[in-house]
């Protein structure tokens, strides 16, 4: 949850938050503000106090510098119990997002989020020593969602290649072997469909739209659904399961 530290965004105080979690009924209370750990330390204190577990995350953005689209989110939770090496990753994962970015025109205001993260670069700072000190949590609009789980088919137009760049990455960083072998195989599926649409496309320009069948990209098609679908399932259930990554539903 996002406490009044994420302007624009966050509403209650970390206090105020803990109070109405341990209220509930819960556990545990995570404090995921944007871009920072600015209420992290009112968030433990009152968990304490509270005698409710606390877990430490932060939203960020993940950023592509080749491009000016709409950045995705991910949240990303510090693991405990591990001499502050979850804290540790957080902090510097953090302090990278809010590093100037050569060429990139930044707007002023509160309002206007500057931190970002390249996708490439997350493992190093979620894994230490090649064991993992922070969870990786999908939000709704991160490429994985929008390009795994949600894609639409468009008959004439092609996915995003650059948000699709991206979510390999974070498929390669945290997934286990058997999500990343599903993940190429949905990939080279929607290739191929790609490129039967590439066909038609310089095929209607030559010769005319009348020129094309569309009914010879179905099975491409329904392959890449399938496909997509699949690994959509390993997502959902066996990773959830597994605790390695985590889908935030609205």
């Amino acid at each position: 949850m996002a406490s009044s530290f994420s302007v624009h965004h966050g509403t209650g105080g970390p206090a105020e938050l803990v109070d109405l979690a341990a209220a509930a009924g819960a556990q545990s209370a995570a404090i995921t503000d944007r871009d920072g750990l600015y209420g992290a330390v009112r968030h433990i204190r009152q968990c304490i106090d509270s005698a409710v577990n606390p877990i430490v995350g932060v939203e960020l953005q993940v950023d592509d510098a080749t491009t000016d689209a709409r950045s995705s989110s991910i949240t990303v939770l510090a693991h405990g119990r591990n001499d502050g090496a979850g804290w540790a990753g957080l902090s510097r994962l953090i302090s990278a997002a809010h590093s100037p970015k050569r060429g990139r025109h930044v707007l002023s205001g509160t309002a206007n989020r500057s931190a970002a993260i390249p996708a490439g670069r997350l493992p190093s700072f979620v894994f230490s020593d090649g064991r993992p000190v922070a969870t990786v949590m999908l939000c709704a609009d991160s490429d994985v969602d929008d390009y795994v789980t949600d894609m639409p088919h468009r008959r004439t137009d092609k996915p995003d290649r650059t948000a699709r760049v991206r979510a390999r990455a974070l498929v390669s960083a945290y997934a286990s072997a058997e999500v990343a072998t599903a993940f190429a195989t949905w990939q080279e599926a929607l290739e191929s469909f790609e490129y039967k649409l590439d066909v038609f496309a310089y095929t209607a320009q030559e010769a005319g739209p009348y020129s094309i069948d569309a009914r010879e990209a179905e099975p491409l098609r329904d392959h890449e659904v399938s496909a997509r679908k699949y690994l959509a399932d390993l997502v959902n259930g066996q990773l959830v399961t597994d605790r390695r990554w985590r889908r935030l539903t609205k």
